[in-house]
């Protein structure tokens, strides 16, 4: 892997794989996660996916993916800790398998003309584009009551960390989707293209000189945009609670921890015994053993310093499922782990590691969460730590754990 510092605020990520029979191309902004500004932000990619000059519809957009072999482009958004990321991203077939002498130059104009050619109108974005991609996502807003389980885990989230940036949903909020218009949109597009710190990875089986040239040419405005900082869960010293009722045959529980440690390696195994996987102690013990939920894991956030266990429940189990969530928690603080738990988590999360030289796309990720911390370690490295890590270790971990925030998700009338 190459990175390449084209000026103060743009990288470029680069890394030719000849194993791969494609290659992909992807933008990253950064920008600071604010609730003025969160549904903009969340709302933009989709409006420049659905067409540019060049190609002023979904159906030009689409044959022209066709003629290149079927290429893909997508956007999404990324929150991670409080930067959120907009992402658009290219997948195409490798140049070595195209017939024509100039696919690639083909390529690179679709991906420019989709970027930075936008479908514009007088001073704002396609009028019809921007209400249609707008009504999308305020569907998509409304959809999340829908899914409990993830409500419940934002829900916490909102609470555990009310007054942080931390606690915006990264797709904004239907009522301020609302106000957007094609011009506020097309005015947050021009301030991300020049102000936001950017990263653009090229990976694959391509020629990376000829792109690398190519992104060169964009002129992108120099400035010191830096990534958005973010800063750990404080303890509260004392449990917050949070009930709500609703009309649903299963409950909720979504529980709120802060840690502190600087050795992310345990902090990884810690997590895989503890809460991730179908080998961890909540599966084995408060899912499997006792009955006590029909699912149960927990998920770390180490740009927020914070890990929360959700769980399924029938609302007569919510106390014991709460009590021996701890109960496993303390076992962990207790050096209770046998060698085979031990083995079954490490394997678990090495497997995890490797996985991710399969694809393009998820090597992205983990070099972008690595860019984002200031801090990049190479897959193999990694995995040395993972092996290296004792029960000791994992132990100290866990002992830094302490319980912030419970949210309860009830059954009844809301």
């Amino acid at each position: 892997m190459n990175i390449v510092k084209i000026n103060n605020r743009v990288n470029l990520i680069t890394e030719e794989n000849k194993k791969f029979k494609t290659f992909t191309v992807s933008f990253y902004f950064h920008n600071e996660l604010d609730e003025k500004t969160a549904s903009e932000y969340s709302l933009l990619p989709y409006v420049l996916k659905a067409g540019s000059k060049g190609y002023p519809d979904m159906t030009a957009v689409s044959n022209a993916l066709e003629a290149l072999y079927g290429g893909m482009f997508d956007c999404s958004i990324r929150k991670k800790g409080e930067d959120q990321i907009v992402g658009l991203s290219f997948e195409f077939l490798s140049p070595s398998y195209a017939r024509e002498k100039d696919y690639l130059e083909n390529v690179w104009h679709f991906i420019s003309d989709m970027l930075f050619n936008p479908l514009v109108e007088k001073d704002g974005f396609n009028s019809g584009y921007t209400e249609r991609e707008k009504n999308n996502l305020i569907d998509y807003i409304d959809s999340l009551i829908n899914d409990k389980k993830e409500y419940a885990n934002h829900r916490c989230t909102e609470e555990m960390c009310k007054g942080d940036n931390y606690a915006v949903f990264e797709y904004g909020k239907k009522e301020l989707v609302e106000k957007i218009t094609p011009e506020i949109l097309y005015n947050r597009y021009l301030e991300m293209i020049k102000k936001s710190r950017v990263d653009i990875f090229v990976m694959g089986n391509v020629d990376i000189k000829m792109l690398e040239a190519k992104i060169k040419e964009l002129n992108l405005g120099d400035g010191n945009a830096i990534y958005p900082l973010c800063d750990m869960k404080k303890e509260s010293g004392s449990v917050k609670e949070i009930k709500e009722a609703f009309d649903v045959n299963q409950g909720k529980i979504s529980m709120g921890f802060t840690y502190r440690t600087d050795d992310r390696y345990a902090l990884t195994v810690f997590n895989s015994v503890f809460g991730s996987g179908a080998h961890s102690k909540l599966f084995n013990n408060v899912r499997e053993k006792l009955s006590l939920c029909y699912y149960a894991y927990s998920r770390v956030d180490s740009f927020k310093g914070i890990m929360k266990v959700n769980s399924g429940v029938e609302f007569e189990n919510f106390k014991k499922a709460y009590d021996e969530i701890l109960v496993q928690l303390n076992s962990v603080c207790e050096g209770k782990i046998t060698p085979e738990e031990l083995e079954a988590s490490k394997k678990s999360v090495i497997n995890n590691l490797k996985s991710l030289n399969d694809s393009l796309f998820s090597y992205e990720n983990y070099i972008l969460n690595g860019l984002v911390k200031g801090e990049i370690t190479d897959i193999d490295e990694y995995i040395e730590k993972i092996n290296s890590v004792t029960k000791e270790d994992i132990m100290k971990v866990a002992k830094t754990v302490k319980l912030d925030t419970v949210y309860y998700l009830t059954g009844g009338a809301k």
